[in-house]
């Protein structure tokens, strides 16, 4: 779930110093993992990218969560993620790369293909970025989602 340093800030009433701060620590003790996973922006030379991090077992533990509980819960996740692939007719690391780079959860990027309303224009134009996106997943399964941006963005020129 894509969560900012600004959104938990705001969400706790603390500053975002603070938060950053309590991250950071969190990371350092070994309760949370986090990992970067960045690309070069051309345009602009900076790095962006995302931020990867995860709760460690210690914190379910600390809390008394015993480690078969959390296994339980993934595998029930897990099976949830593939069922939502197979109803979506789409491998699973093609779902994930999906929402990946369109943003949101996996089940976000399913089910918004499933309104029944008339869409706006702006959620059409989404929509074909999306299946477009797909289409070359399925086409280059090798590229990462940075290379195939990359091709979205050459195919507008």
């Amino acid at each position: 779930m894509p969560l900012t340093v600004s959104f938990l800030a705001r969400k706790t009433g603390i500053t975002t110093s603070r938060t950053e701060r309590v991250l950071r620590d969190l990371v350092n003790s070994g309760i949370m993992k986090s990992i970067r996973v960045c690309h070069l922006d051309t345009e602009t030379g900076d790095y962006r990218g995302y931020a990867i991090r995860t709760v460690s077992e210690k914190f379910f533990e600390s809390i008394g969560l015993t480690l078969e509980m959390i296994k339980k819960a993934r595998k029930r996740a897990s099976e949830r993620l593939k069922k939502l692939a197979r109803k979506a007719k789409i491998k699973l690391v093609n779902l994930a790369k999906v929402s990946l780079v369109v943003g949101g959860n996996p089940v976000a990027v399913v089910t918004r293909a499933r309104r029944w309303r008339q869409p706006r224009s702006d959620e059409r134009e989404e929509r074909k970025k999306v299946e477009l996106f797909k289409a070359l997943i399925e086409k280059f399964p090798e590229k990462s989602p940075s290379e195939i941006r990359i091709i979205l963005d050459q195919r507008k020129d």
